[in-house]
């Protein structure tokens, strides 16, 4: 939103890393990024607040979010930034269960 003004657009970490030289993997299906994860990932991960298909427009009514996650192991993945002006991390036990009433968006993993 905004090109990135009120926080992160997605869209250009990717331009971030090639810049800083960090190696990563991006993915924009949920399904192709969940089967790439394994215990000491680290990664980026961007989201509607909202749910909704292709063409709803309640996805995009609360705003894009992006945080960063840690995969400690199959079932436990600690998250930084959930919420804004969080300074505490969130232990989630699934990626679902992070994206609950939120649309995936994109992630990048960093290698």
């Amino acid at each position: 939103m905004g090109g990135g003004l009120f926080g992160c657009n997605p869209k250009y970490i990717a331009s971030y890393f090639k810049a800083h030289k960090i190696k990563y993997s991006k993915y924009t299906t949920l399904k192709k990024f969940k089967s790439n994860i394994s215990k000491g990932n680290i990664f980026i991960l961007s989201f509607w607040n909202g749910k909704g298909g292709t063409l709803s427009i309640n996805k995009y009514k609360k705003g894009i979010h992006t945080v960063f996650v840690k995969c400690e192991n199959k079932y436990s993945y600690i998250v930084y930034n959930m919420y804004n002006d969080d300074t505490d991390v969130t232990q989630y036990f699934s990626i679902n269960e992070i994206l609950t009433e939120k649309t995936f968006v994109s992630a990048y993993k960093i290698k």
